[in-house]
């Protein structure tokens, strides 16, 4: 007999539901964050502040494509989270199987864009020479690891919208461990496109441990899909849900943008600093982040349970 993955939050103490959801999330945004602090830090001792003007100056690009699929499956999760509350499993499979199909298009079209036009966006942002050449391609490897955070994303918003997150926290350890192991030695071998690599590998290893992992679990709902298909109508519901919040996750990357144009003027020494010091700036606003999570799934199950 299959087993139903996920909670139940149509009943008992919403306080407690709230809690039960958005610990593990906490965790696991620091931990998505996390990789950009090690990285920093490592690229920091080992490369010095060139190097780390050239990584922070290619974060906001990066930023945006996370912030874009940050904000458009949270749309998945809400879909997720009405039908869970309902009990409509096979309307659960149907979303699935379009997310995966829809974001896999939507990242390989985004990625290829930005990989197209990426020494544009450096050059608008007003990099310095001197570390042109560096951020460059340091960037390129780091959009090619992007597609990993896509599959993780869509992965992370089905359990979400099924009330797990203590799932997608296990899988974000292991690509932490990893990438804190790899960035040093990689860094040192291959200088700065080193902790570019380290995480890209770390994200492939995350993804490959979860598909094993969810694929072994005998559920009621297909977390990973077993056709590619799109549905028109849910397709239209993701972009109806998701388009507020994708714009909303992305002012914060884009305002990111504008503010590094303007430092980059003083040069490397000061988009060093600033990298630094903005990803410490950004763990402060995840315990908000993951309690307002908390409340749209919370919220989701009970519309569909009505």
């Amino acid at each position: 007999m299959k087993k139903t993955t996920g909670n139940d939050f149509t009943t008992g103490s919403i306080k407690k539901h709230i809690l039960k959801f958005a610990i593990p999330m906490v965790i696991g945004l620091f931990l998505t964050m996390g990789y950009t602090i090690i990285n920093t830090i490592w690229i920091g001792n080992l490369l010095g502040k060139e190097a780390m003007a050239a990584a922070s100056i290619s974060f906001p690009i990066t930023f945006i494509l996370i912030s874009i699929a940050a904000g458009s499956t949270t749309a998945v999760s809400i879909l997720i989270s009405r039908n869970y509350g309902a009990k409509d499993f096979k309307m659960i499979n149907r979303i699935i199987e379009t997310s995966f199909s829809m974001f896999s298009i939507v990242a390989a079209v985004l990625i290829a864009l930005t990989i197209i036009f990426r020494n544009n966006l450096l050059r608008l942002m007003g990099t310095p020479n001197q570390i042109f050449n560096m951020a460059s391609s340091y960037l390129l490897i780091l959009l090619l690891a992007a597609f990993t955070n896509y599959i993780y994303y869509v992965i992370n918003s089905v359990l979400s919208g099924m009330g797990d997150t203590k799932t997608p926290v296990i899988f974000l350890v292991l690509s932490t461990i990893i990438n804190a192991i790899l960035d040093p030695i990689l860094i040192m071998k291959f200088g700065l496109n080193g902790a570019a690599v380290a995480s890209f590998i770390s994200g492939v290893v995350a993804i490959i441990a979860a598909i094993i992992y969810l694929k072994r679990k005998n559920f009621d709902v297909e977390i990973l899909p077993k056709r590619f298909n799109i549905d028109k109508d849910i397709v239209l519901e993701i972009f109806k849900l998701g388009m507020p919040s994708t714009i909303q996750q992305c002012l914060m990357p884009i305002s990111l943008i504008f503010i590094t144009s303007f430092i980059s003027r003083f040069g490397s020494d000061a988009i060093a600093a600033y990298g630094a010091a903005s990803k410490v700036d950004y763990l402060a606003i995840m315990p908000g982040m993951a309690i307002g999570t908390a409340a749209a799934v919370i919220t989701g199950q009970n519309i569909g349970g009505n």
